[in-house]
């Protein structure tokens, strides 16, 4: 099997794609797909060209989509991908009231749109999932408890069909081929924000509002005022709105029989303070932990990403930070294995991402480092697993 991984220059957001190529077959997974608008939609167009075709209608076909949570800048490319391919699969995480601070201002400023009412609808009620004349299947990830998994149990992905809503523990591997030991693992987390969920519920019941994630999903697009009002019980929250984000692992279930071409980078390009003009990036791994905005401070949260991904960490050849890359989702402690790290960020954004300390950190443990901005180009990497 051969691997493509590209990382997309998208801007402020995050979008990136794996192209799988096997004697059986060919498949696409995408990890979330949101942007600066305008260079999200042109680099979902530019990916979708040169992807196979569907025999029925003509449309590339994309078999499996990563959604990490719902802020708008890692969804706000759907629209285009659904527009211009098939997509088979979505994995989002599953959302309950206890949840609703997962649902950030962004995404919230566009509940009125057809897309964003149906995303958070399947994410919190399970009705299947249709858009643009698309039936597709949706796995929802249950918040984590630190489940552990029989070593042999996994999610075959060729058994889902079009008009499935499963639910699936963290944790729990998903493969699309038995012969092939390449895994997809999600993991929904507890990040327990239960203080903040009852500042927003006291909040919400000063203006004579419930908790409730379908209360704002029917009034929304009502009440201007309900809006405004809601936009003010948010504000009273403090702190990161993220309440959960799902991690993806994609990489070998081992060590075994997976590797990557060693390239020559241009050490300005990856930051790896070697002092030569260029650097030979190891590649011996060939895992990719794809963080979301997930907050990976505190003992209890790193607790957790270690528990659950304790196997594949060691297996990482690349790693996103979480946040694009901000201080208070850092934790130093990612910096124990030294693998490629990249960030997806606006050049010049508002909120300072990458932050200079985050990067600093990185710079100090000698670990290279890529910035994906609007204005760079796409980087792809190559690997290979042998049955």
């Amino acid at each position: 099997m051969e691997v493509y991984r590209t990382l997309h220059p998208v801007g402020q957001g995050a979008f990136y794609s794996e192209e799988f190529y096997t004697d059986d077959g060919t498949f696409t997974a995408i990890f979330d797909c949101g942007g600066t608008n305008g260079f999200i939609q042109e680099c979902v167009e530019r990916f979708c060209y040169k992807i196979d075709a569907c025999e029925s209608d003509k449309k590339p076909v994309i078999d499996a989509v990563f959604i990490s949570h719902f802020d708008d800048d890692h969804v706000n490319g759907l629209e285009k991908l659904f527009e211009i391919a098939r997509v088979k699969r979505i994995f989002m995480p599953l959302l309950d009231d206890s949840k609703i601070l997962a649902i950030s201002y962004s995404f919230l400023n566009k509940l009125g749109l057809p897309l964003y009412k149906s995303l958070l609808n399947t994410a919190v009620n399970g009705e299947p999932f249709r858009y643009e004349g698309q039936e597709i299947a949706v796995i929802r990830i249950k918040e984590g408890n630190n489940d552990r998994h029989d070593e042999n149990e996994y999610l075959d992905s060729n058994n889902i069909r079009p008009s499935d809503v499963r639910t699936l523990s963290g944790g729990v591997p998903v493969q699309f081929s038995r012969g092939i030991s390449w895994i997809f693992k999600t993991f929904n987390y507890d990040n327990g924000n239960s203080l903040k969920t009852e500042k927003l519920k006291s909040a919400l019941n000063s203006f004579g509002y419930r908790l409730s994630l379908n209360e704002i999903m029917n009034k929304w697009s009502s009440d201007p005022n309900y809006q405004e009002n809601i936009r003010e019980c948010y504000k009273k929250v403090r702190g990161s709105i993220n309440g959960n984000s799902m991690v993806t692992y994609s990489g070998p279930k081992d060590s075994k029989n997976c590797y990557g071409l060693d390239v020559l980078f241009p050490c300005h390009l990856i930051n790896c303070r070697c002092h030569y003009d260029y650097c030979e990036l190891r590649m011996e791994r060939a895992g990719c932990m794809y963080m979301g905005d997930y907050e990976a401070k505190g003992k209890r949260k790193w607790a957790q990403y270690e528990s659950n991904f304790e196997k594949e960490i060691p297996l990482l050849h690349m790693q996103q930070l979480p946040h694009h890359g901000a201080y208070r989702n850092y934790n130093d402690r990612l910096n124990n294995i030294v693998k490629l790290n990249f960030v997806s960020a606006g050049k010049g954004n508002s909120y300072g991402h990458p932050s200079n300390s985050v990067l600093q950190s990185l710079n100090n443990d000698r670990i290279p480092w890529l910035w994906i901005h609007e204005y760079s180009f796409p980087m792809t990497f190559n690997y290979y697993c042998i049955r």
